[in-house]
């Protein structure tokens, strides 16, 4: 049997006696030393950089203190997850129903949930680990962040880091809490952008993500935002008339949860989000499966957030990606956008006087870019009507040219806010 020389491990094939190991020639060798300071240089910059007390803390951070957290209450976990709670296809026969209950059941248990979240993936987090430490480290070097583990109701921790504005800016008065989307971590999201444009700004992690621990079915989601929200007024000291609930794609659900349990907000912001997350889901799926994903969107993933903002009656801001390809039913055009969908429904339930001919307007016009919108109000040969319905729709929405996950400049955020700032003088 051939052993292989410690010095020489690698055996050549192919070419030459099978018991010749191969030699690199001299160019090679150069190469390989190279390449073995380079892998050892940064290994070792990586394990002594300022970071390194951080990076200890973020491998243990199971181990941390809780910083604040809400009375628990106990869970029926039966009544939870019993897949005969209810049913999204009451119509069906009982032997339909029953079956259809319990493939769904099976389906958010096994795949469901990580189709709608892949950030729970341990592949997914295993793979950014770096790109998370680094994010983090960055935060607490480059804007003084302070990380803090809170504890749920329901018993998980929630990973946040707070960036505190208030000394260096006047904007920094003013709290953003930034909720991601569904593979997005606060330490690579959207955090910067209210950063960089001098407001202070809360993240945090979904249940099940990074640090946070849980799922992100929809009560574990809702108990996260609770316990974000409280440790904002009771241990940051922000109150809730300066916090601006920020929400991104489908982060937009946990933003308007909170707008509707605390009312007195500032405003809401849901840049790329959706009315219902049904439509976006059932697009995806084989159209034979149409029942079953009805089952486990609206029995365990009902995110359905144009129906929760008409309970919030504060100031609310879109942001409109006009080549989103997330929640386009067709990518990239802009009048299947289901953020359409979640601003006739905000203007329906703010302006209920509105008449037929008015909504008729608003749908052709929700399909326009703001440019084209600006130049049908420049024109002296359209209605009141028209213009009244152009004017609802630049209340409320701001169009945004790029793509679902394109960093929303701070300029663009500023701009938002100052039409909220403008709206609150008023």
């Amino acid at each position: 049997m051939i052993t292989c020389s410690p010095k020489n491990p690698y055996r050549k094939h192919g070419d030459g006696p099978c018991d010749v190991f191969y030699q690199p020639r001299s160019l090679e060798k150069w190469g390989d030393v190279v390449i073995k300071m380079v892998c050892t240089f940064s290994k070792l910059g990586f394990y002594t950089s300022p970071f390194i007390s951080l990076r200890k803390y973020d491998f243990e951070f199971y181990k941390w203190p809780v910083s604040y957290s809400l009375p628990s209450h106990k869970r029926n976990i039966w009544l939870d997850t019993n897949p005969f709670k209810q049913c999204a296809n009451s119509e069906l026969s009982t032997i339909r129903r029953t079956t259809l209950q319990l493939l769904a059941y099976a389906a958010v248990h096994t795949f469901g949930m990580v189709l709608i979240y892949p950030g729970i993936l341990h592949l997914i987090q295993n793979s950014l680990w770096n790109v998370l430490v680094m994010g983090r480290a960055q935060l607490v070097e480059n804007y003084n962040g302070k990380r803090a583990k809170l504890q749920t109701a329901d018993g998980n921790a929630i990973d946040t880091m707070f960036v505190d504005n208030r000394q260096s800016s006047n904007r920094g008065n003013i709290l953003v809490i930034c909720c991601e989307g569904n593979s997005g971590f606060y330490e690579i999201g959207i955090m910067p952008t209210p950063i960089k444009a001098g407001f202070s700004a809360l993240g945090w992690n979904h249940p099940g993500f990074a640090g946070s621990t849980g799922k992100p079915f929809p009560s574990q989601e809702q108990n996260a935002i609770d316990v974000v929200m409280q440790y904002a007024i009771n241990k940051l000291g922000f109150r809730v008339k300066d916090i601006v609930l920020f929400g991104w794609s489908i982060g937009g659900y946990t933003a308007t949860w909170a707008a509707v349990n605390y009312p007195e907000v500032k405003a809401l912001v849901l840049d790329a989000t959706f009315d219902d997350l049904l439509p976006i889901a059932a697009n995806q799926m084989p159209s034979s499966w149409a029942l079953l994903v009805k089952e486990v969107i609206r029995s365990y993933a009902d995110l359905n957030i144009a129906q929760m903002i008409r309970k919030y009656h504060g100031p609310v801001q879109l942001i409109r990606r006009t080549k989103d390809e997330v929640i386009c039913l067709r990518p990239g055009v802009l009048k299947t956008n289901r953020g359409n969908s979640l601003l006739i429904k905000l203007i329906e339930a703010r302006y209920p006087d509105l008449s037929s001919e008015e909504f008729a307007l608003l749908e052709t016009y929700v399909c326009l870019i703001s440019t084209q919108r600006s130049a049908f109000l420049k024109r002296s040969d359209i209605g009141e009507s028209d213009r009244k319905v152009l004017r609802l729709i630049d209340k409320h929405m701001h169009d945004f040219v790029s793509m679902h996950c394109t960093p929303l400049p701070e300029d663009k955020f500023i701009r938002v806010m100052d039409a909220i700032l403008a709206e609150e003088e008023k």
